[in-house]
């Protein structure tokens, strides 16, 4: 590797340790308030009499939504076509079965995939993690860390998984 090389690798390295403290505050923020909602429905359920009573006050709070559900509220709130999100990632038919819910068990990769071709903010990301069972982007991890910083500064896949070759960390691949 040529010094110049070297230098860039540099820069970016002094450039995500920056930036991996403010990721890490607002994660930390967001996982407050879920702890938060977590603490409160269990003293909650603690004191319900009937389970029914307590369901009925924090039936907004479940996570009872279908991934299909998601993406399609989703792609309806930032006006975005089933075609767009398949242009942004590039896999057409898996993304469509994904959408009609005849797919529903993709592995954490393709939906960070989804995420960078739909525009997703953290919040929506947590969810969609959470809707899936799968556990949320972590910025204590260095790999979730790089993720989540290309995802603040609006990197496209193709930029994202070129950050993440140089970083020698596992590519988002298809």
């Amino acid at each position: 590797m040529d010094t110049f090389s070297k230098i860039i690798l540099l820069v970016q390295d002094i450039f995500f340790c920056l930036q991996y403290n403010k990721i890490r505050f607002a994660v930390q923020e967001m996982r407050n308030d879920m702890k938060k909602v977590t603490k409160e429905m269990t003293k909650q359920l603690a004191s319900a009499l009937e389970y029914e009573e307590f369901y009925q006050s924090n039936k907004h709070n479940f996570n009872d939504m279908t991934l299909s559900e998601y993406l399609l509220a989703l792609m309806e709130e930032k006006s975005l076509t089933t075609a767009q999100v398949v242009k942004n990632i590039g896999m057409g038919d898996y993304v469509y079965k994904l959408v009609s819910g005849r797919k529903d068990h993709p592995s954490r990769d393709i939906l960070i995939r989804l995420a960078f071709g739909m525009d997703m903010n953290q919040e929506e990301i947590a969810k969609l993690m959470r809707i899936t069972h799968f556990h949320e982007l972590d910025p204590r991890d260095k790999r979730d860390a790089a993720i989540l910083f290309a995802l603040q500064k609006s990197f496209d896949l193709d930029r994202t998984n070129e950050m993440l070759y140089n970083l020698q960390l596992k590519t988002l691949d298809k």
